[in-house]
């Protein structure tokens, strides 16, 4: 983030738009992470459990960061009011809640329902379920569908560790 910000003042960019745009260089790959860990076997051991933990913390606080640099810009929904920065907050943080309450409750459920299905492909179809269902109501709420599969993800990585 550091380093993206200064490439942008010296290629024209405002500071709010070099702002912007190491905001989103922020995230991190945690998918890879994880994948490089479990073949260096670094998964289970302590120093792979502080990087991942991490790399989560960072994944959050960068697409958190990235909404409210959304929101800052302005627009929602093709309309030309601007949201209060509170609202958006307080939106974030009802889905976050909710991402949890799925992850928690409802997904282990649907994961044993995948399972009782009479076909080899019914986890990956509860998964999928869970995916674009995520994703269509952080899209309900103004937040991008990504960001509703993201941390979905994300979720589903941190239980693994």
């Amino acid at each position: 983030m550091v380093l993206i910000y200064p490439v942008g003042i010296v290629f024209g960019l405002t500071q709010f738009e070099s702002l912007f745009l190491s905001v989103i260089f922020a995230a991190t790959s945690v998918s890879i992470s994880v994948a490089v860990m479990k073949e260096l076997n670094l998964l289970d051991s302590k120093s792979g459990s502080t990087v991942l933990g991490a790399a989560v913390v960072d994944d959050v606080l960068a697409v958190v960061l990235l909404s409210i640099m959304v929101s800052l810009i302005g627009t929602k929904a093709g309309t030309d009011t601007q949201i209060p920065l509170a609202l958006t907050f307080l939106e974030q943080l009802i889905y976050f809640a909710a991402i949890y309450f799925v992850m928690r409750f409802i997904a282990p459920l649907l994961a044993r329902l995948g399972t009782k299905l009479l076909n080899p492909v019914g986890p990956t179809i509860m998964a999928m379920i869970l995916c674009f269902g995520m994703a269509y109501i952080a899209n309900l709420i103004g937040l991008s569908a990504v960001i509703g599969a993201f941390f979905l993800q994300e979720l589903r990585l941190h239980k693994l560790m």
